[in-house]
């Protein structure tokens, strides 16, 4: 299968993309093999994604009814899963 090169290099530059005009497919697949680019994606953007999904998290969470439960002894071992079994 073939894809619409030059409607996805126009797709790409109504998007935003500065690709130059007359840049034919055979130089951008060069420019991809030769990896002459840099992806940097701002940490910004990572926690602005992370802070969208928060609330969802934290209902996911709460609808679990987890408990915690702490030793009265912080020398003694407390182990538990989803599926609590007795140890001894």
């Amino acid at each position: 299968m073939r894809f619409p090169v030059r409607q996805l290099m126009e797709n790409a530059r109504v998007d935003g993309v500065d690709i130059p005009t007359g840049v034919t497919y055979e130089q951008m697949r060069d420019f991809v093999e030769r990896d002459a680019y840099k992806i940097q994606i701002p940490r910004e953007s990572n926690i602005q994604l992370e802070l969208g999904i928060l609330k969802d998290i934290i209902k996911l969470l709460y609808n679990r009814k987890w408990s915690l439960f702490t030793p009265d002894n912080p020398d003694s071992h407390f182990v538990s899963c989803d599926h609590p079994v007795v140890l001894s």
